[in-house]
């Protein structure tokens, strides 16, 4: 088992957010945490380099479903033995120094 740390980060897509979520990576990744962004919709910006961005379809799915994607991810990531901690975060709680 890897003593790797896991952060699967909640984002429903809002560009007036990005300054939050650009944070919260940075921090994750100046951490040596390997970030897992959950979120609604594709995109692409600088900050996510190195993070892995994991877009859900939400059809016919209340929005705060997206909440539960990344417990799926983590569960599978679990059962593969691939990490030795886990978070879950969502881009309005900080992190950081």
């Amino acid at each position: 088992m890897s003593t790797l740390l896991a952060a699967h980060v909640t984002f429903f897509y809002d560009e007036s957010r990005f300054l939050y979520l650009a944070e919260t990576v940075r921090h994750l990744k100046d951490a040596g945490t390997d970030v897992f962004v959950h979120t609604n919709r594709d995109f692409t910006r600088d900050f996510m380099s190195g993070a892995h961005l994991m877009c859900h379809e939400l059809n016919g799915v209340h929005p705060y479903f997206l909440t539960r994607f990344s417990r799926f991810e983590m569960e599978k990531q679990l059962a593969a033995n691939k990490y030795g901690y886990y978070m879950y975060i969502e881009d309005d709680i900080a992190f950081g120094p």
